[in-house]
């Protein structure tokens, strides 16, 4: 969890607020507001989707507004090739990073799932 937070704040944060409600400094620059990222689930009727969640955030299902799949604004912290090793470690790293976001997130939403 303490990852999941520390991620957070370092690379999420400054559009999305420290709180995640999308009230972070560079919000204002934004064309749109960055969404509240407490309110996943409301607006997925209650249900918190992971996968879909990870997808976001891994470049799979990647809004416009992180950059391009190729590098999103935190491709450093996803894929930092100097420590991450061979390209199976590689995967399976990348995976624990985007998944500790993800577990954060979903407690942002005091889901009980």
């Amino acid at each position: 969890m303490q990852i999941g937070r520390e991620s957070y704040v370092q690379y999420c944060s400054s559009c999305h607020g420290a709180d995640g409600r999308g009230g972070g400094p560079v919000a204002q620059a934004l064309k749109a507001p960055p969404p509240d990222l407490m309110k996943i689930s409301t607006r997925r009727e209650g249900r918190f989707d992971a996968k879909l969640v990870a997808s976001l955030i891994d470049g799979r299902d990647m809004p416009a507004v992180h950059g391009t799949r190729e590098m999103p604004i935190w491709g450093d912290w996803l894929m930092d090739e100097a420590s991450l090793g061979t390209a199976d470690s590689a995967e399976k790293e990348v995976e624990q990073r985007v998944m500790s976001l993800v577990k954060y997130l979903k407690e942002l939403q005091g889901d009980k799932q």
